[in-house]
Order: C-alpha cells, then sequence, then structure tokens
C-alpha cells in the first residue's frame, strides 16, 4: 500500500514536471518567434534608414557634378576661341575634356546654328565624323530661343556621332553668341554607364540591389533595364499589372505626387520580376531628389531610386536570429537537463525512503514475531 502511495506521488510530481516542461518549451517558442518577428521589423527599418542614407549622398554628389560641370561649361562658351571656328577651336574643346578626365563627360559638340556638328571632341577617339545634323534634338530646338548663359539638361537619349554612338548619354547644353545673335550650340555629353559606374553602382548595398534615375515626369532617366530607359514609370505599371498591382502603383503614385513638398522617403512593397511575371519579391526602396533648378528644363528635379530585396536585408538580421536560437536551445536544454535531474534524484530518494521504510518495517515485524 505504501508503495502504491509512493509510485501515486511519484506519478504526480513527474506530470507537473512535464506539464511545467511543455509550458516553459511553448513560452519560449513564442517568445522567439516573436523576437524574431521584431528583429526583421528593426533589420527592415535599420536598412531602410541605411540605404536612405546612401541615397541622400549618391543625390548630392549627382547634383554637384552635373552642377559643376555645367558651370565649366558655361566658361567654355564664353572662350573666344570657339568663334574662330578653326584648329584652335578643337584645341578648346579638348582641353575642356582632358581637364574631365575619369568623369562621366566624356564628349563635347560644337554645333553650328543649322543644327551641324561643326566640331567634336572626346578621350577615345579623334577622328569623328562631323556635319552629323542634331537641329531636332530637344536641345538644339530650346538653345535656338534661349539666352547667353543658360543651362539646359537634356533627357537621355542614344549618341547620334562619335565614339559613344548609339550609347545612352544626357547631355549638357548652352547656346552660342556671336556679336549678340545666336550662333551655335556647345554640347557636354553625359556618358550614362560611366555615370552610373562613378556614382550609382558603389551605392548597391547587395548585388541584387538595383539602382534608377526618373524625371519629374516619371520618365527613366536610367535603369538596369535598358528597355525600361524612356518609359514612364507610372504608365508602366498600369499598363503591366500584376496581383496586387494597384496597391503597388497607389502607394508609388501618392509617394511622387509628394514630391513637391518632399524631397526624400522610403517604401516596402513587393512586385513581380520583370523578366519572370510569376515571381513575386518584397523590395525595400528609398529614393531623394537631384536639385537642378539651375537649369532650363520642364523637370526641375531628377530621383535618383534605390531599392532592394527584402530576402537581402534579412542576411545582415541572420547574426541577430542565430544569436536568439543559440539562447533558446541553451534555454530549453538548460530546462530539460534540470528537470531530468531533478526528477532522478526525487526518485532517487523517494526509492531510498521506501527502501529505508522497508527495512525498519522489516525489523519491526520481526521484533513483534519474537514476542
Amino acid at each position: 500500500m505504501f508503495k502504491k502511495f509512493l509510485t501515486l506521488a511519484l506519478y504526480k510530481k513527474q506530470l507537473i514536471y512535464l506539464v511545467f516542461i511543455c509550458v516553459v518549451l511553448v513560452v519560449g517558442g513564442v517568445m522567439y518567434f516573436y523576437f524574431g518577428k521584431v528583429t526583421e521589423k528593426e533589420v527592415s527599418k535599420q536598412m531602410l534608414h541605411r540605404e536612405q542614407v546612401i541615397t541622400r549622398a549618391g543625390a548630392e554628389s549627382i547634383h554637384s557634378f552635373i552642377d559643376l560641370a555645367g558651370k565649366s561649361l558655361l566658361v567654355l562658351s564664353h572662350n573666344p576661341r570657339l568663334l574662330v571656328l578653326n584648329d584652335q577651336t578643337q584645341t578648346a574643346l579638348n582641353d575642356f575634356v582632358n581637364n574631365w578626365k575619369s568623369t562621366p563627360l566624356v564628349e563635347t559638340i560644337l554645333v553650328d546654328k543649322e543644327g551641324k556638328a561643326v566640331f567634336v571632341t572626346n578621350r577615345v577617339v579623334t577622328d569623328i565624323e562631323k556635319d552629323v545634323s542634331l537641329a531636332d534634338r530637344d536641345y538644339f530646338l530650346w538653345a535656338k530661343n534661349a539666352k547667353q548663359g543658360e543651362l539646359f539638361l537634356g533627357q537621355s537619349v542614344q549618341a547620334r556621332l562619335g565614339a559613344f554612338k548609339d550609347q545612352y548619354i544626357v547631355t549638357l547644353t548652352t547656346p552660342v553668341y556671336k556679336n549678340n545673335e545666336f550662333d551655335g550650340v556647345l554640347v557636354g555629353a553625359i556618358l550614362l554607364s560611366k555615370l552610373t559606374d562613378n556614382y550609382m553602382n558603389p551605392l548597391k548595398i547587395s548585388d541584387k540591389t538595383q539602382v534608377y534615375l526618373v524625371g519629374r515626369s516619371g520618365s527613366i532617366i536610367y535603369a538596369y533595364i535598358t528597355p525600361l530607359l524612356g518609359v514612364n514609370f507610372l504608365d508602366y505599371l498600369e499598363k503591366n499589372p500584376f496581383t496586387g498591382s494597384n496597391v503597388v502603383t497607389s502607394a508609388v503614385r501618392e509617394r511622387f505626387n509628394k514630391l513637391t513638398a518632399e524631397s526624400e522617403g522610403k517604401l516596402e512593397y513587393i512586385r513581380n520580376d520583370y523578366y519572370d511575371k510569376t515571381t513575386f519579391n518584397k523590395w525595400l526602396l528609398t529614393y531623394s531628389t537631384i536639385d537642378l533648378s539651375n537649369f532650363s528644363q520642364p523637370d526641375k528635379r531628377w530621383i535618383l531610386v534605390i531599392e532592394t530585396p527584402y530576402a537581402d536585408a534579412e542576411l545582415f538580421g541572420n547574426p541577430f536570429l542565430s544569436n536568439q536560437t543559440a539562447v533558446l536551445i541553451f534555454f530549453i536544454l538548460f530546462i530539460l537537463v534540470s528537470s531530468l535531474l531533478e526528477i532522478s534524484i526525487t526518485r532517487t530518494g523517494e526509492n531510498e525512503a521506501y527502501l529505508k521504510g522497508f527495512s525498519q518495517g522489516q525489523k519491526v515485524s520481526k521484533t513483534t514475531s519474537k514476542k
């Protein structure tokens, strides 16, 4: 009877220990997943903050470069050697390009008042075709009615001549005057691929980070996907819908419309892949405007956009999650070992007590029998 009582008591204690272990494991698991989610949100927040700082710095760098290049072009436009149209003119252009060595400003073109390129220079080749008509370019149409000393920053176009023919460029333009009359256009070509290498690629947080330059009208000036160049990204989103795209388009349009009052921002969103429409990923996007108010053009701002896959951002959180996992495993093992040790000690003590009681009972029984 006494043995059954001890067995029942031991069973109850073991049951209590098991319930305690289960409760601890459940609480530990809930805490692990809760703090895991908190860590993910914090990593996402910190990544967006880091990306925003990088975007802001990149926008300032691009603005400084374009502003300085524009001012230098203005100085060159007043150089009297441009008006003589001989070897001195070519030398002046050569000196200007050489002074901008290792920068995205790769070429200068002197266009006459009829719209034909009469002098071209760059750092790659010297034998360049001339007399190519540029009269239909937006910068030439603008320059015919512009005042001396004004600057124009054109849209991204494919170069029509020179060493970078058919490559995408952005042009800086100022009119050239002779005897107070329009005499032509001085054009500086910024090679977008080099602008990317110098000012955009260093901004990438991961290999899959994408960088875009967008005009204030929504036209894409630079993108890693060539078919998107010159496309209005708002129109593209509406013409290429996907599941949930209405939410994304609405959020993007709302942020885009606020750019007159806000110079930067951030956004988390989900979109499909450009090449694989069935693949969806979460992206962390930040943007910062590039002030171009010194230039005469419809778009007074460019927008530098950087987006990074959320999966890449998670990689920065893995060390924190690994630490949490290690702590959880240690916590579980500690509870299990402690519980098993406690059960073992309890059972050993109860067995010893039972044996001691049984032994004493035997002695009492023998003594009683003798009497």
